[in-house]
């Protein structure tokens, strides 16, 4: 069966789930064998606290070619492709009346270099690295900020907003959105947002512009009932400008969830908990919310303890290529404190496994 057919219920409060950040629609260092092998899709913490996100900014770019290039072909080039034609039928190519080489039936440009860019959304299950039976949510990005690498700001007009992909600066409408979540057959995704840090003038535009943009998705929204549409909630800082934005998006008959961006930016701990608490108080109980970035261990605990669903990361991701990993440590773990022992008796201790039968990590086997 499609994955539409079953739309993924995201909606149990009950049920936190890490919203694992993919690239180019592959989890980090997880091939598929891996994640069948370690991570399989029957396994019930898996199946329900596992997400991933799949980025329409890296995920979804292909090449354009035209028919025929727009440079200047030489006198030679000409003549060269003039005695290919003449060949064709001994060569098992036969010339077409446009100037092009028919080969077995496909049409071949004088040209193989792409003229730009698009998006274009084909089905996940066949053309991204993520098997099937995993939940899975789509996003324009996750984050515009952090995914200009080049600090250039964010632009964007009435109808789009350019997105730092691969290949360059792209241009995405909500109306192509539309087109790429149905072609990816994904039944959740975030809607199309603007996002700035500065506050003023260009804040409330992005509030304005993401608001408009999500007005476009329920006008349109009929044509496409399977897919879970999540109102991206801006304002950066400012808690009344998200009060506003929280409000209007909520308007919509679209909106199965909401989706707090940028909140990851702000560097008060407080003021992000603050933040995530009221929106979270403001909005249903039975609507989910997701954080589309968490940085760090805290800033996830943080988002389950205000009430946050889904929270997303690329935490795995950057420690692994840090060659890092998060360990707890309980081989001082016991009745007495940490004071009341020893230097020797920690030092003692550490070698020893922690129950009779476990292994011993310091062991010379298990140096990897």
């Amino acid at each position: 069966n499609s994955p539409m057919d079953e739309p993924m219920d995201l909606s149990n409060q009950y049920k936190k789930k890490l919203l694992l950040h993919c690239e180019c629609g592959l989890p980090p260092y997880l091939s598929p064998h891996l994640l069948s092998q370690y991570f399989p899709p029957d396994n019930k913490v898996v199946r329900n606290h596992l997400v991933f996100g799949i980025e329409v900014r890296d995920s979804c770019i292909v090449p354009e070619y035209n028919d025929r290039s727009r440079k200047k072909t030489t006198e030679r080039k000409r003549r060269r492709i003039e005695e290919t034609n003449n060949c064709g039928g001994e060569t098992g190519e036969s010339p077409s009346g446009d100037g092009r080489l028919e080969k077995q039936g496909v049409q071949l440009s004088k040209s193989n270099k792409p003229t730009g860019y698009k998006f274009v959304g084909r089905p996940a299950s066949k053309h991204l690295c993520v098997p099937s039976g995993y939940e899975t949510m789509v996003c324009p990005t996750f984050d515009l900020l952090d995914s200009d690498q080049s600090k250039v700001p964010v632009q964007g007009t009435s109808s789009e907003v350019a997105l730092s992909t691969p290949n360059g600066f792209q241009k995405l409408s909500s109306n192509c959105l539309f087109d790429v979540v149905d072609g990816l057959e994904i039944s959740n995704s975030v809607s199309l947002y603007d996002q700035v840090l500065c506050p003023g003038k260009r804040n409330k535009k992005s509030v304005d512009r993401t608001v408009c943009w999500l007005k476009t998705t329920s006008a349109h929204w009929e044509n496409y009932p399977k897919v879970h549409w999540w109102a991206a909630v801006v304002g950066g800082e400012d808690r009344p400008l998200r009060d506003e934005c929280l409000n209007q998006v909520l308007e919509q008959n679209c909106v199965h969830g909401l989706a707090l961006v940028g909140v990851h930016h702000i560097k008060s701990r407080k003021h992000r908990k603050d933040l995530m608490s009221g929106l979270v108080g403001k909005s249903s109980k039975t609507m989910p919310k997701a954080l589309l970035v968490a940085e760090d261990v805290s800033q996830i605990l943080d988002a389950i303890q205000s009430g946050i669903s889904v929270v997303g990361t690329s935490l795995p991701t950057v420690l692994a290529r840090k060659s890092m990993a998060l360990t707890l440590d309980l081989s001082d773990w016991g009745e007495k404190t940490s004071t009341e022992l020893g230097d020797d008796s920690r030092k003692d201790r550490k070698g020893r496994p922690l129950s009779t039968g476990c292994i011993k990590l310091d062991d010379e086997i298990f140096a990897r």
